[in-house]
């Protein structure tokens, strides 16, 4: 498995991730949980393929909606905005150890070569991981069931328990959960009983198998592309910043966050990627000189912290962007939310 296999097992962010394993703290043994959670861990593995059309509202004027296919064996995933505006078209495509993001607007694109990829049993670690820390930090209780994109769903609210409601970025999260599956289908992420960000598939078929042309994808002739290997060579941050012709950030290491690599862009631009890894858990932080080109359409759900943030979800990760002093800064992470957000705020 890898970091697309945690997209594609919970293409429903982290809290839908482990939404049914969830219920089995409500009224459950020990043994009968554990047998239980095996049994939810079953039936997502069981999940080979879907395709469908989701919408999310928060991230850009009106809804936006995204086209999305994804299979194992081997490991692909197409997601690609369909609805009209600036990111219509913006495609993100992975496959064969390569993550490819364009941006039709700009003919930009950016590419991600040999991906570091987790063993199945790390990926087992990360929902572990998931469902310890939202037992730690919500309470969990059922709601009405429900029903979407016609299929019968569990409902599920997570609500920040004392102690995490103290944090700016504790959300109350509810979840209808496609139960065969474990599939979040709708999610809605809320502030003071108001909604600040939702997805919702409109439209999905389990096991359908992919077409041709969502196996594959190459960016269109006279596309400028940003390319990083991340097995490529590691700079030391003094050689970084040497070279970088902006003030690279380099956040204080924590336990959760360990610098592992940094990587150039290839090319004479001097862009940089920091890799942190915590197996399970991996972050990608990239920085970049603003040359005021617009080459990515500015969209996601705003966050205020100590700066301005904008946040898109992607499955497992989650994408963080701000512009400050000058640089743009664009973190990949598939940490929680809380946990990056309260990260980033040290810098």
């Amino acid at each position: 498995m890898n970091r697309i296999r945690k997209f594609f097992l919970c293409n429903r962010k982290s809290t839908g991730a482990v939404a049914l394993l969830a219920l089995l703290v409500i009224a459950c043994s020990n043994p009968i949980r554990k047998l239980e959670k095996d049994t939810i861990l079953q039936r997502m593995a069981s999940l080979h393929s879907f395709t469908g059309t989701y919408g999310e509202i928060g991230v850009a004027q009106g809804e936006q909606q995204t086209r999305i296919a994804a299979q194992t064996s081997p490991w692909v995933v197409k997601a690609e905005t369909v609805s009209a505006g600036p990111a219509k078209g913006s495609v993100l495509h992975y496959a064969a150890g390569t993550l490819a993001i364009y941006f039709p607007q700009s003919h930009f694109g950016i590419r991600y070569r040999n991906v570091p990829e987790l063993t199945a049993a790390q990926q087992s670690q990360w929902l572990e991981a998931e469902y310890d820390w939202h037992i730690a930090h919500y309470n969990i209780r059922r709601i009405p069931d429900g029903k979407v994109a016609g299929y019968e769903t569990k409902g599920i609210l997570y609500t920040p328990n004392a102690a995490f409601a103290a944090s700016p970025f504790s959300f109350t999260w509810e979840v209808d959960v496609e139960p065969n599956f474990a599939f979040a289908l709708k999610t809605q992420m809320k502030k003071n009983d108001a909604v600040k960000y939702q997805i919702e598939f409109k439209q999905i078929d389990f096991q359908k198998p992919l077409a041709a042309d969502e196996k594959t994808f190459r960016f269109p002739a006279g596309s400028t592309i940003a390319e990083y290997d991340l097995g490529s060579r590691n700079f030391t941050a003094a050689a970084a910043r040497g070279t970088a012709n902006f003030a690279l950030a380099l956040p204080n290491e924590t336990p959760n966050f360990t610098l592992k690599k940094i990587i150039r862009v290839q090319g004479f631009i001097p862009a940089f990627t920091l890799y942190y890894e915590n197996l399970p858990y991996q972050t990608y932080y990239t920085q970049v000189r603003d040359y005021g080109l617009n080459l990515a359409p500015q969209r996601g759900l705003t966050l205020q912290g100590k700066r301005s943030y904008r946040v898109n979800f992607s499955g497992a990760f989650r994408s963080v962007y701000f512009l400050e002093k000058g640089v743009y800064h664009t973190v990949v992470s598939s940490r929680p939310l809380s946990e990056l957000l309260e990260w980033l705020e040290t810098i």
